[in-house]
């Protein structure tokens, strides 16, 4: 009989066991910031530069081509990397366009790999420094 109770005793605690835990509240996963990556370098004559990024989550991504010295109308584009160097960016939204403080790209996204790319639309005469900014949920790191 004295062993029948402690099974019996020993099935009902462990059934019970996690009961204390019912009236706790969830944690809430820690949500991931939109972090804004600046971005200055200059553009050749006829050439295009890209860099990289991985999102941590899906949100939105915005880009803004804060301005180029002289100021001159580039190609702006954001895409898809399918490997290493500048060719490799397929571009899947561009435009042509100047500097500005708004945001010239904004695009929904889901987690993963991005790239964005400046480019000559030939009409440069001569290199242009430019100043962008990509804004993101939860930034891996920027590569180039």
């Amino acid at each position: 009989m004295t062993r029948r109770l402690a099974a019996t005793l020993g099935i009902v605690g462990a059934l019970t066991g996690g009961c204390n835990r019912i009236n706790e509240t969830p944690t809430a996963p820690t949500p991931i910031d939109s972090i804004t990556s600046e971005w200055s370098s200059r553009l050749p004559v006829g050439g295009a530069v890209s860099r990289s990024f991985t999102t941590a989550e899906a949100g939105q991504i915005s880009i803004t081509l804060k301005g180029t010295t002289p100021q001159r109308t580039i190609g702006l584009g954001v895409g898809v990397p399918i490997g290493g160097g500048i060719a490799n960016c397929v571009l899947t939204l561009s435009m042509n366009t100047t500097g500005s403080s708004t945001p010239q790209v904004q695009t929904g996204a889901v987690s993963g790999s991005y790239c964005v790319t400046l480019y000559d639309i030939g009409t440069l005469t001569a290199p242009v420094d430019f100043d962008l900014s990509i804004t993101f949920r939860g930034i891996v790191k920027p590569t180039t």
